[in-house]
């Protein structure tokens, strides 16, 4: 049985993205990007009564990008429901839902999440916090949970909300970084086979660090959709959905001499006549602008800019070899010196996976089962004594998994704080 559409949330803040100048005091005075991060292994047991507080993490003044990712799964086979996360910031909130779904011959699906939102703070600080609701079933309840929670927040200068459902853009501070987050509660309806573009905003010259997550929900097994990250005529990142109903991951880099639009479009596939449409809801952006940015892209290596700032990205369309029962590194990220915050994706079919970003000894874990294809994301800082990397490591339940879209996402920092979440 389907899931019921839930009513559009009320989302943050809105239209077109300027070049914001800091000032020269600051930029003499800037000595890079500040990042608090979270983290908790779980599982959190998730109430179908009333929203469970799975995390949450102290922040002080300041305004700030923040990023979570976990992964939900149910402790018995046989359950039909949905599960809603929502991470709450100052004002706002982001959102993502998830299905899960099993029998008593087939266990339930795992289903990773990534939710994004903004948060301003005065003089005492606030916390943000990741709430789930367990809702909507169609058989057994289930007893889900939350598992491998992280919570990254970063200090940003100047912040431009944008309401894409409304129009409204809301500009706040100033200095660097800049970032961007822009969000549509939906839901869009996609029918046919016609590509359709989610949002559609205005980037600035210069290099964009970018990551867009979203809802999407099939009308039937039968059906899928393939959605794509582009800036201007480049496409920075693709992936399939196939899940019923399940959360689209997009990540990418890029430099762009004169500006461009960004855009996250998706067109249904394998479509048939007199079906409903697919849908696309909560959709979030969030860009970072960089000062140096450096992109290894399947053998190619492109330096853009000096300042911060400073990111660096492994970008892999696909790998020769499937994930098999045995661990294996499907990409990797050298890095110098220094603290880095890495964010990552890997898009992967056919068969349970388990996958580990490590920056040793610091690690992300993320899990995923279904049997067409799901987004895993990660998310993990560490701080290098000397020359260092961030591995991408998978491993196969059973069989062998297709793996594609890789990004390994890394921003250097000027200071990290790091803390097991409450």
């Amino acid at each position: 049985m389907r899931p019921r559409r839930i009513a559009a949330a009320g989302v943050l803040a809105p239209v077109l993205v300027l070049a914001l100048a800091s000032s020269a005091a600051l930029a003499k005075t800037w000595s890079g990007p500040q990042v608090i991060s979270g983290w908790k292994n779980g599982p959190v047991a998730i109430s179908s009564v009333a929203p469970t507080t799975v995390a949450t993490l102290p922040l002080p003044k300041g305004r700030w990008i923040i990023w979570s990712k976990l992964f939900i799964s149910s402790e018995i086979a046989a359950t039909n429901g949905q599960v809603d996360c929502a991470l709450y910031g100052s004002q706002s909130y982001g959102r993502a839902d998830v299905w899960v779904s099993g029998t008593a011959a087939t266990p339930p699906s795992i289903e990773p999440l990534a939710l994004s939102v903004g948060a301003k703070f005065g003089k005492t600080g606030g916390n943000v916090q990741l709430q789930c609701l367990a809702t909507n079933f169609s058989a057994n309840p289930g007893q889900y949970s939350a598992s491998w929670i992280k919570i990254m927040a970063l200090r940003v200068g100047t912040m431009i909300q944008m309401d894409l459902d409304r129009g409204v853009t809301v500009t706040s501070g100033s200095g660097k970084p800049v970032a961007v987050i822009a969000s549509r509660g939906g839901p869009i309806s996609l029918p046919g086979t016609k590509s359709k573009s989610l949002e559609k905003l205005w980037l600035s010259a210069g290099s964009w660090w970018v990551r867009s997550s979203f809802t999407y929900e099939l009308p039937s097994s039968s059906t899928a959709a393939e959605c794509t990250l582009s800036l201007g005529n480049r496409a920075l990142d693709w992936t399939s959905i196939a899940a019923s109903q399940s959360v689209g991951i997009l990540d990418g880099a890029a430099w762009s001499g004169g500006g461009g639009w960004l855009k996250t479009t998706c067109q249904p596939v394998l479509y048939s006549s007199g079906q409903p449409p697919e849908t696309a809801r909560y959709e979030w952006i969030t860009a970072v602008k960089l000062g140096s940015l450096q992109i290894d892209e399947n053998g190619t290596t492109q330096t853009y800019g000096t300042g911060k700032p400073k990111a660096e990205v492994t970008a892999m369309a696909t790998i020769p070899n499937q994930v098999s029962g045995s661990w294996s590194t499907v990409a990797s990220r050298n890095t110098e010196a220094g603290s880095w915050m890495f964010l990552g994706k890997v898009h992967l079919g056919g068969a349970a996976v388990t996958c580990q970003l490590i920056a040793a000894p610091d690690y992300d874990q993320t899990q995923g089962a279904f049997s067409g294809y799901l987004v895993y994301p990660f998310a993990v800082v560490h701080t290098f004594a000397g020359p260092g990397a961030a591995t991408l490591q998978c491993q196969a339940a059973s069989g062998s998994a297709t793996a594609n879209s890789i990004r390994i996402m890394a921003l250097n920092l000027a200071t990290l704080q790091s803390t097991q979440l409450p």
